[in-house]
């Protein structure tokens, strides 16, 4: 079992499940849609109100593992220790029937963090690194109160995935060349990858049309 952890929060509306951007659930959505092996796993609230016309609606008609959801850096760490016993319970069931076990998402970030620490240690991990995800944070809390616990802790998840990685236990897929630089010398394997982009749009791109009066 690959468990594939989305940690951009959707709102559902009767069976079907809404996001504000498609950014990387979709793209977890994608892989999930490849293998019955992978498990989706959504931060999610319901709603009882009609379907919104302002979000997308996902693209996805396989099983979704819904975990609580949250607004914000601060109250997805809060609702991270609410969601433990949820995954770990899931986790325990798959390894219980001699699954293996592989929990891949964004990186860094609490979710993945906590759940490293109470897993066994033959479960493994694969994180989607993007970008300097503590700088990013730095810069998001600069001159608030409290503004340096957010980079401090989002670095203590970074170093979380270097533990990883040099235990065996992790494998890293990076956004650029530059990116997998950083992490490519702890032992593990790192992949550099591009954001996903649909080929037909390379491959058939319009031509302008030319005004009637062929100005």
């Amino acid at each position: 079992m690959i468990l594939l952890y989305a940690n951009q929060p959707l709102e559902k509306y009767g069976d079907h499940y809404f996001t504000q951007s498609q950014n990387f659930v979709d793209f977890l959505a994608r892989l999930a849609q490849l293998s019955k092996e992978f498990l989706l796993v959504v931060p999610c609230s319901n709603c009882s109100e009609d379907e919104p016309t302002n979000m997308i609606k996902l693209s996805y008609s396989g099983y979704i593992l819904e975990v609580e959801s949250y607004k914000g850096h601060m109250e997805g760490i809060k609702a991270s220790f609410r969601n433990l016993p949820q995954i770990r319970k899931t986790i325990k069931k798959a390894l219980s029937q001699g699954e293996s076990v592989t929990i891949a998402g964004p990186g860094p970030n609490s979710f993945l963090f906590l759940v490293s620490l109470i897993v066994p240690h033959h479960v493994r991990f694969a994180f989607f690194i993007r970008g300097n995800t503590v700088e990013t944070v730095r810069q998001i809390y600069a001159n608030r109160k409290l503004g340096w616990l957010p980079p401090l802790l989002t670095s203590l998840f970074q170093r979380r995935i270097q533990k990883l990685l040099k235990r065996k236990r992790a494998i890293v897929f990076t956004y650029g060349e530059k990116l997998a630089e950083k992490y490519q010398h702890y032992g593990s394997p790192v992949y550099s990858i591009t954001p996903l982009i649909d080929r037909n749009v390379l491959a058939s791109p319009r031509k302008p049309e030319l005004a009637k009066d062929g100005n």
